[in-house]
């Protein structure tokens, strides 16, 4: 009873008060996962830094070394970090930085163009639509043919999904859905392990990160096993002795 009580309240180290554990703000990373101020002794802490925070003083002027002019101390950002308390870089020249220093901007300020796989037409760059994640920064059809692919399979996101699905295999692997389902079959509807995937999810296909070669179906465990060991087959022997060396300690 005692211990439960315990467990269930804590003393905050500014008032000193004990209170419930509700009573405290989270706190990740924390032993306990809670400030050590209580929920008003920690309101008028950040209320005190943040005022700190607005009041600090920052250089009267300054030169900025991109453009070279001399400009207040209220053209530049606050940096409480720094010894005269401002960016580097005025606001314009800051932007200007930020813009030329994006992944985006990065991957495209020297694509002009690009031809579209499926009108088969060369356009301009303004023509396709932005995608982060690809290597040139633009979608892989032109806003026309993009659009009318979404109106195609925007109404079935089954058949989207599925149409995904073959297209990643088939520009990751170079695999078919009927190949993979092939594959599948082969396995007996398992993991190469032998076991049943634990999360109930469709097998990830392992390839040799080195040839590209497909070499079999894994459960997300057992690839990322794979994964973390780099392929290393010494590795997994070594790791492999040491657990039966240290089986009769684990049971």
């Amino acid at each position: 009873m005692l211990g439960g009580m315990a467990d269930s309240t804590k003393t905050c180290a500014v008032c000193g008060e004990v209170k419930a554990l509700d009573g405290f703000p989270n706190k990740t990373g924390a032993a306990d996962g809670l400030q050590v101020r209580c929920r008003p002794c920690h309101a008028a802490f950040v209320a005190a830094w943040r005022k700190t925070k607005r009041q600090r003083d920052r250089a009267v002027e300054k030169r900025c070394p991109r453009c070279g002019e001399t400009k207040p101390g209220t053209e530049f950002l606050r940096a409480p970090k720094t010894a005269d308390g401002c960016a580097t870089y005025c606001k314009p020249c800051m932007s200007e930085y930020r813009r030329e220093r994006s992944p985006f901007v990065a991957r495209t300020k020297h694509v002009t163009e690009k031809r579209c796989p499926v009108c088969k037409e060369t356009k301009p760059s303004g023509e396709f639509f932005r995608a982060n994640r690809a290597v040139d920064g633009l979608g892989g059809y032109c806003k026309p043919c993009w659009t009318a692919y979404c109106k195609e399979h925007g109404s079935d996101p089954i058949q989207r999904a599925a149409h995904a699905r073959a297209f990643n295999l088939r520009r990751t692997y170079g695999l078919t859905v009927e190949e993979y389902e092939a594959m599948l079959a082969a396995q007996g509807g398992v993991c190469a392990c032998g076991n049943v995937c634990a999360t109930s999810k469709r097998l990830s296909v392992d390839h040799d990160h080195k040839t590209g070669r497909v070499r079999g179906l894994l459960c997300r465990r057992c690839n990322s096993v794979l994964g973390y060991v780099d392929d290393d087959i010494d590795l997994l022997v070594t790791l492999t002795e040491y657990l039966r060396s240290h089986h009769g300690e684990l049971t």
